[in-house]
């Protein structure tokens, strides 16, 4: 129901639409009613275009709520109305073409007309029955109207002249608030430039700091993976190929064999310095002996000398068997040490 009704309301402005074109088409009267008589089928042939668009969208909409029959018909009347449209507006077009002619040369018949000269003939012929007074109420007739055609003429441009100004004022307007609005634009674009650079800017340096964060991140967490789970099952893995491959005999001999010789010879320099300093000691004090021995008057005997002898030999050899059995201690302490550092490296 919904849908015939639309299709009789299209139909009926179909018909008006027509006889308001046929109206336009004959018009020759003034600009300003002509172009309120456009203006009035313009708007109804756009309201008969939307109405036409609405009832499609309805006959889409029963898909499957009538029968076939009824939409094919329904189709083929909104066919015939889309031609309508396009008929219409073709004849609105012509309407106005015949309307602006139609005008223009009944203009120019009234400009014509005001100053045409007077015919002698036709005006002889036309006041050669009438009186002097009746010519003179004839002549000034015909100078009223003329004189009124003139005024209405005036009106008519003096009118045309303010909405022309009236046009260009809301020109101007419109225009104003268009430069307003585009400098407005204009404003907006740069601060949204200027920001949209500043952002590129701080996300660059911000993904800079962010890639130093990880990169440090990454390098103590491999420095503390390397410390705590990595270094003692990589340093047992690589001496264990040392010493399948024998590498670790042939590091670790040079090695013991150069700790124990600078740890002997370190002993032995050291045992020579201490003999050495045993007899300089004693042989000072076998010197003063003799100096003190000396001086009396009576010489001394050969047990005196005897004895001072024994007290030396004495002396060296107990000096001698202290400094080699420090030596020895010394020697079996570096075996000890040198065993334990093989041990340990093993």
């Amino acid at each position: 129901m919904e849908v015939q009704h639309t299709i009789t309301q299209l139909t009926n402005s179909y018909n008006l639409l027509v006889e308001l074109t046929a109206k336009l088409q004959s018009f020759s009267g003034p600009k300003e009613h002509r172009q309120e008589l456009a203006d009035s089928i313009q708007a109804r042939l756009k309201q008969y275009e939307n109405g036409v668009q609405t009832l499609a969208f309805r006959i889409d909409d029963q898909q499957g709520l009538e029968s076939e029959e009824t939409l094919k018909r329904q189709r083929v009347t909104l066919d015939k109305l889309r031609e309508n449209v396009k008929l219409a507006k073709q004849r609105f077009r012509t309407a106005q073409i015949e309307s602006k002619q139609r005008s223009r040369l009944s203009w120019k018949a009234q400009r014509d007309l005001l100053f045409q000269g007077a015919d002698p003939e036709k005006q002889s012929a036309a006041t050669k029955n009438m009186s002097v007074e009746d010519r003179v109420v004839q002549k000034s007739q015909d100078i009223t109207q003329t004189l009124q055609r003139v005024h209405r003429m005036a009106q008519t441009e003096v009118i045309k002249s303010e909405l022309n100004i009236d046009e260009l004022e809301q020109s101007t307007r419109n225009l104003t608030k268009l430069e307003e609005k585009y400098t407005a634009f204009d404003v907006l674009l740069s601060g949204s430039k200027r920001l949209i650079r500043h952002l590129e800017q701080a996300d660059t340096w911000d993904r800079r700091y962010m890639l130093a964060s990880l990169s440090f991140l990454a390098t103590v967490m491999l420095w503390i993976l390397w410390r705590r789970v990595l270094k003692l099952p990589v340093m047992f893995i690589l001496w264990t190929l040392a010493r399948v491959l024998g590498l670790a005999r042939f590091v670790s001999k040079p090695v013991r064999r150069a700790a124990v010789r600078s740890r002997a010879s370190n002993s032995a320099d050291s045992l020579v310095e201490t003999v050495a300093e045993t007899i300089l000691e004693t042989v000072s004090q076998v010197t003063q002996s003799e100096e003190s021995a000396s001086l009396p008057l009576t010489t001394p005997s050969n047990t005196v000398v005897d004895e001072v002898v024994e007290s030396v030999a004495q002396t060296v050899a107990q000096t001698v068997i202290e400094t080699v059995a420090g030596a020895v201690e010394t020697l079996l302490g570096s075996e000890s040490t040198a065993g334990d550092f093989v041990h340990s490296d093993l």
